[in-house]
């Protein structure tokens, strides 16, 4: 881009975002005569150096999408009509600086800050979003912030924080979005996060969490993403976790190996779930009937969930799920009772466009399992349960008890990249052309 022209020094509002602005902004802009300015938008160029002293009139600025490095200028704290403020996605480094108490949005993101979060942030009075997600920031994290009224996100993942998640945090009533995750936080979720009756979405992962899930979760009527995963949480689930979740959507515990999954085989949760995550957690019952009258599932996982005995009868009732994983468990039984899109659901699907073929399957996993059934046997379905698995990229029946030749139509799945049929009893040949048609497939196992 050519050099910026000189601005009226009455301007209010200038935006120049997404062009190829370089150097320094001091360079690029000559801002000391726009003393008027309101409005600075200079986001998604690729502009460097350090923030130099702006318009004291200036009420937002966005910075993002920049090479800008060098510490936040306390300077930027002294804008005392500033109400939004973006600098995420720079090389911006040091502490975060004490801003003004008229801030609504603060957007610190994708930086290298460090330091701990200061208390002063819990004086942002009228701020609604606050992030600070991948920084390097350190300490625990200000018990002020739960005195935030307004907040509606709080988003401080990818750091290094330590300590608790605050009590105060039940205290934010307005908050929809809290995530925490990629931390180094330990304790347990505070009862009082079942306060949060806006909260959406509540993401604690890949932290050092322990002890139990309170009920209160079972309250969040309006939570639609739930993540709890990489955790050292432990006790019981039961019915009463879920008992208000009508909205939930997205439901991962995966790698909490001391936490058990119990809920009655009579109660039915009131959500619709698309994609359920519960590896290496432990499943008690069998195969959960609790699962029976989800209709919208796209992923399951439940690999290594000490799951014993049948696959229920009524599984095969329940529409396509495209990601299925149900390795590394006790399972068996005929693979007839796996998701069919049973025909009394025709009406359902119907109603919520949601009539599927086995087409839809990507991934199938099923291996180290104690499925026990010859191929032969299964030929006579494999038109609508393997062969005509047109879409499928991922096959593991790896560590079963298969035995017998593959049927002729099963080599016509030319879309695998992923092909385990080993520890098993199968014989036959490999038919040259299988080897043509699949020039992605990372050939995994062998046949026996």
């Amino acid at each position: 881009m050519g050099p910026i022209p000189t601005f009226p020094n009455k301007l209010t509002e200038l935006y120049l975002s997404r062009n190829y602005l370089k150097g320094s902004i001091t360079e690029s802009l000559s801002l000391g005569k726009l003393r008027l300015l309101q409005i600075l938008d200079l986001s998604l160029n690729e502009l460097s150096g350090p923030i130099p002293t702006l318009p004291n009139k200036l009420t937002e600025l966005y910075l993002s999408g920049n090479h800008l490095n060098g510490s936040i200028p306390e300077s930027l704290g002294k804008l005392r009509l500033l109400q939004v403020l973006d600098l995420s996605g720079n090389e911006l480094t040091g502490p975060i600086p004490t801003f003004a108490a008229k801030l609504i949005e603060l957007y610190l993101y994708d930086n290298f800050l460090k330091g701990s979060i200061p208390e002063s942030c819990g004086r942002l009075a009228a701020l609604t979003t606050f992030s600070l997600k991948h920084n390097e920031l350190n300490g625990t994290t200000p018990v002020s912030i739960g005195h935030l009224s307004r907040l509606q996100s709080l988003d401080v993942s990818q750091n290094q924080l330590s300590g608790t998640i605050p009590v105060s945090f039940g205290q934010l009533s307005k908050l929809q979005s809290l995530v925490v995750s990629r931390n180094q936080l330990s304790g347990i979720i505070p009862v009082s996060i079942g306060q949060l009756s806006k909260l959406q979405s509540l993401d604690v992962s890949r932290n050092q969490l322990s002890g139990t899930i309170p009920v209160t979760i079972g309250q969040l009527s309006e939570l639609s993403s739930l993540d709890i995963s990489y955790n050292s949480l432990e006790g019981v689930v039961s019915e009463s976790h879920f008992a208000k979740l009508s909205m939930l959507k997205y439901l991962d515990a995966t790698y909490n190996s001391k936490l058990t999954f119990n809920v009655s085989s009579d109660g039915l949760p009131p959500f619709q779930l698309i994609r359920m995550d519960l590896s290496s957690c432990k499943i008690k019952n069998g195969f959960p009937q609790w699962l029976r009258n989800q209709r919208k599932l796209n992923i399951l996982d439940v690999s290594n969930a000490t799951i014993s005995g049948p696959l229920a009868t009524w599984l095969r009732k329940m529409p396509i799920i495209p990601f299925i994983n149900l390795s590394h468990n006790n399972l068996s039984g005929p693979l007839t009772n796996l998701p069919s899109g049973g025909t009394d659901n025709t009406n359902y699907y119907r109603k919520f466009g949601a009539y599927q073929n086995y087409n839809d399957i990507r991934v199938l996993s099923l291996q180290s399992n104690l499925f026990k059934d010859s191929i032969p046997r299964l030929s006579g379905v494999i038109p609508s349960f393997i062969g005509n698995l047109s879409q499928l990229e991922w096959l593991s029946l790896n560590d079963n008890k298969f035995s017998g030749e593959l049927h002729a139509e099963f080599w016509n799945l030319s879309w695998l990249t992923v092909l385990d049929l080993g520890d098993n009893a199968l014989c036959g040949e490999i038919p040259e052309s299988f080897g043509e048609t699949n020039q992605s497939l990372q050939r995994r196992g062998s046949f026996r």
